[in-house]
């Protein structure tokens, strides 16, 4: 039999051990006075009297599916009232009760579908929304050839396959292929010694030489190709050297002339035509101021009547000057007939028969 009290039972402070509240299997219908409390044995909770009711202890929860919002977590207080917290999924999240204690927030599907995309022709195009999904791929083709035109000929060249190569041609181009860092440089250039198997055209105003010997295959070269004219081409010709003190030798086209012009003495073995000013040193041959020959018939510029001999010597004048010199020793000059005929020949005439080709005449144009 339980003791009772009719009144208050203070401890001073002290511990109620070992006690246990009152367990009972239903709620009391007796002492409903505020802070009445018991132990319901059938939902193993604890209830406390408010002075109006029982109200659990502590906060139960369940949850529901709350239409197409999303899962709500029911929170009881003591008081009996409730209290919703609600999971709803945000845009491309849904959330899902799987049962009464797992809410499970799942990543919704988009259109894409899953797949490995791009490949070594191909690159992915990828779409993608404001949360960072991505909402559409789409296989977009790339180019793998790169089409290479020469001068001539062409040829498509795949990138992932081929061999892009610079090649030079023996003594006429060079070419270098370097990389530093992410820079490929192609360096295409002259070597030392350059060989032009075609022609070789230089415009410009100035076309410098430095080169110690020049060697020209050619047997003509062409110095003022543009001038069509001999006035245009007046001061064409050579320069030899470049100081800047004294005269430099040239030999030049001087039009009011019309005489190739070198402001040095020409100096030479022989020289062959017409000269005009001074000639210093031994004249050879004049071939239109002297004519030589052998008095006898068998000479072809020679005619031979009895002791007469017509000489031919076409000089162009009278006035020459006409001497007969023996061949042989003394070598000395006879006086003999002469007359002028023509201005291109002369009569010798001996007062007595001669050998052929015992003398010769000497003719000298005078003018």
């Amino acid at each position: 039999m339980a003791l009772k009290y009719l009144s208050n039972i203070d401890l001073n402070g002290n511990q109620l051990r070992g006690a246990s509240i009152e367990p009972r299997s239903s709620v009391p219908s007796d002492h409903l006075i505020a802070g009445r409390t018991y132990y319901n044995t059938a939902s193993d909770k604890l209830f406390v009297h408010t002075g109006s009711a029982f109200v659990q202890v502590g906060t139960t929860y369940a949850n529901s599916v709350v239409s197409s919002s999303g899962i709500k977590l029911r929170l009881t207080g003591n008081n009996s009232t409730t209290d919703d917290v609600l999971f709803a999924g945000g845009t491309g999240l849904t959330t899902v009760a799987t049962n009464d204690s797992t809410i499970t927030i799942n990543l919704d599907n988009t259109s894409v579908t899953a797949a490995t995309y791009g490949s070594v022709t191909q690159i992915p195009e990828i779409v993608v929304d404001a949360q960072g999904r991505i909402t559409g791929v789409t296989n977009r083709n790339i180019s793998t050839e790169l089409t290479v035109d020469g001068d001539t000929g062409s040829a498509a060249t795949s990138l992932a396959a081929d061999d892009l190569q610079f090649l030079g041609t023996t003594n006429e181009i060079t070419t270098a292929v370097t990389k530093v860092n992410n820079d490929v440089k192609v360096t295409i250039g002259l070597p030392d010694d350059v060989t032009i198997t075609g022609n070789l055209t230089v415009s410009g105003t100035t076309t410098t030489l430095n080169t110690a010997t020049l060697d020209v295959e050619d047997l003509n070269i062409t110095v003022g190709k543009n001038a069509t004219t001999t006035s245009a081409a007046d001061g064409a010709g050579l320069t030899f050297g470049a100081w800047s003190s004294g005269t430099t030798p040239t030999f030049t086209w001087v039009n009011s002339t019309s005489k190739l012009t070198a402001n040095k003495p020409l100096q030479a073995t022989s020289f062959h035509g017409n000269l005009t000013g001074n000639v210093t040193g031994e004249a050879s041959t004049l071939s239109n101021h002297f004519h030589k020959v052998a008095l006898a018939a068998s000479e072809s510029s020679v005619a031979k009547t009895g002791n007469t001999y017509t000489v031919t010597h076409n000089l162009g004048t009278r006035d020459v000057l006409v001497q007969v010199t023996r061949v042989a020793t003394p070598y000395d000059t006879v006086y003999v007939d002469v007359e002028r005929l023509l201005t291109s020949t002369v009569k010798i005439s001996f007062a007595a028969a001669v050998t052929d080709g015992h003398y010769k005449v000497l003719v000298f144009r005078l003018a």
